[in-house]
């Protein structure tokens, strides 16, 4: 159950690009061409939904690996005994 969650949070990368690029752009379409009540718009919903969720999930995982790199790193260490005493 939980790989099948975490495959589904957290595709690869090019499966997420390629979900990222063709929900938006579908969004982008549908509006453009006032096509708003088209079953190509609840498609494009859904699909950019899925992309953004996708999108949140990846900058969380990357915010946590950067805030765990920066407070290991030298420069922060000594700034942090500098003004932190």
């Amino acid at each position: 159950m939980k790989n099948i969650v975490k495959k589904i949070f957290f595709p690869n990368k090019i499966v997420g690009f390629l979900l990222f690029n063709i929900g938006f752009g579908l969004l982008i379409y549908v509006f453009l061409n006032a096509l708003e009540d088209t079953p190509l718009a609840y498609i494009s919903y859904l699909l950019s939904t899925y992309a953004l969720i996708i999108f949140i999930c990846w900058f969380i995982k990357v915010c946590k690996f950067s805030n765990s790199f920066i407070k290991k790193s030298k420069i922060f260490i000594l700034i942090k005994k500098i003004f932190f005493l």
